[in-house]
């Protein structure tokens, strides 16, 4: 009986450790079963005065830097202000730090932690000055632009000048003032404000505060709109008396409800009435008066501004023969297109009975960048940011959306540009006889050639 009992509470002892272990695992940092995922990354900015001096404490200003939770300081120190940064051995992981003399001349900053995010966000960094410096003071913050209309899901660069006495620094604290606003609409410590696709808000108001004198700022106003419609939409290719004609609006742009209205003209470039009966929905069925005319659907979309329109096709009789297609070519058939650049593409129909010419364009990689587009007529713009390095450009019959052709896109580089080209060095004396070596320097973007051609001005040597 004795050992009965002690087999069992030793069992007893094992289930109770291993339940204990399974609900400590499940529930260890909420990351079992139904846990929490990856923190999120740390946004926003931290800033420090900008004006430093030996003796003066400079503490951390964290009112634009995102999120809640505990933030972690740790100051750094380095001899050139784009240099390499150490961190400040002692009382240096405090909000505020204050300079001592080894620290003159050198570059101080502060970088920033916060607990349930990932990453660290640094400040701008402040040359110390000597005890006796004399402290700057300001007296305007200038924004530019100071008002400025940015697209939902777009980004505006914002700049700062500081003016006042003892050449105040030029760094500023960038803020958003509305407390309302998307927590996706952000501006970091550059200036650049990125608005939120969600943003509720109408008009933002962006605040740049000096960093010598926190209570000297200027602001910038800024009216969010929604972005402007993209895309295509098509009707059939060929439209009868009698017979449905719906809106094929897979080319379309966005996300939102689609509002539909059917239109019919007289001639195919003449000016388009609403159709009064059954004219907003998806699809419209032609009636007896609407034959020979023209007949285009225009759509919008909640969330976005503007309308687009389908190609033109003329209302056919009754007894009108369908047409076949056979095939549908895209030319080219192959191009090469830089990045921020644009393509135009064209299509031919071929088929029985005289298949309309008309074809709805696409992108078939659903990966691309939202800036890579088609729009109706075929022209192909692919974004300056677009990560793929091919795309597939589709166009599809309107009579047969079964018809299609495509062409082969290679996304390249962006083509250099040319900013200046500086000629070392600018002022030379050469004796006559002798001889005298010159080298070039050739700036810009997307790294252009340092190739020159080198030549005399003067014709009358």
């Amino acid at each position: 009986m004795k050992n009965f009992s002690t087999m069992m509470a030793a069992l007893l002892a094992v289930m109770l450790t291993a339940g204990l272990a399974t609900g400590l695992t499940g529930c260890d940092n909420g990351s079992g079963s139904g846990g929490s995922g990856e923190n999120p990354t740390l946004t926003g900015s931290v800033s420090i005065p900008g004006f430093v001096k030996v003796g003066i404490s400079a503490a951390a200003n964290t009112g634009a830097l995102e999120g809640i939770g505990t933030i972690s300081y740790q100051w750094e120190t380095s001899a050139a202000q784009t240099g390499t940064f150490t961190a400040v051995a002692a009382n240096g992981t405090s909000a505020s730090y204050t300079p001592d003399a080894d620290d003159e001349d050198n570059w101080l900053r502060v970088t920033v932690t916060r607990a349930g995010y990932t990453g660290s966000i640094s400040s701008q960094a402040e040359q110390v000055q000597d005890a006796s410096a004399a402290i700057p003071t300001v007296t305007s913050v200038t924004v530019s632009p100071g008002t400025a209309s940015v697209e939902k899901g777009a980004t505006q660069q914002f700049t700062a000048s500081v003016t006042g006495t003892n050449s105040p620094s030029q760094n500023v604290t960038w803020s958003i003032v509305e407390t309302g606003k998307n927590a996706g609409t952000t501006i970091d410590g550059s200036g650049l404000l990125t608005v939120a696709a969600g943003e509720s808000l109408t008009s933002l108001t962006v605040k740049a505060s000096s960093t010598v004198d926190t209570t000297e700022s200027g602001t910038a106003a800024v009216t969010v709109i929604d972005p402007a419609l993209s895309g295509s939409v098509s009707i059939p290719g060929f439209v009868k008396v009698g017979e449905a004609a719906a809106a094929n609006t897979g080319a379309l742009g966005g996300t939102g409800v689609i509002s539909y209205q059917w239109e019919t003209s007289a001639t195919e470039t003449g000016t388009f009435t609403a159709v009064a009966a059954n004219g907003t929905s998806a699809s419209y069925t032609p009636v007896a008066g609407d034959e020979d005319n023209w007949l285009r659907v225009t759509v919008s979309r909640a969330g976005y501004t503007g309308s687009i329109s389908s190609d033109a096709v003329e209302v056919q009789d009754a007894s009108a023969v369908t047409p076949t297609v056979t095939s549908v070519t895209v030319s080219p058939g192959t191009a090469s297109v830089a990045k921020g650049a644009t393509q135009q593409f064209t299509a031919g129909v071929t088929g029985t009975n005289s298949p309309s010419q008309s074809v709805t364009w696409s992108i078939v990689e659903t990966g691309k960048n939202a800036g890579t587009t088609i729009d109706g007529s075929g022209l192909l713009t692919v974004a300056a940011g677009e990560s793929l390095t091919s795309l597939t450009v589709k166009a599809s019959s309107t009579v047969d959306t079964a018809k299609s052709g495509t062409a082969a896109v290679t996304v390249t580089a962006p083509a250099p540009t040319v900013t200046g080209v500086t000629v070392s060095p600018g002022t030379a004396s050469v004796a006559k006889g002798a001889t005298q070596q010159f080298t070039a320097g050739v700036t810009g973007t997307n790294s252009p050639s340092q190739s020159v051609t080198w030549s005399i001005v003067e014709t009358g040597k």
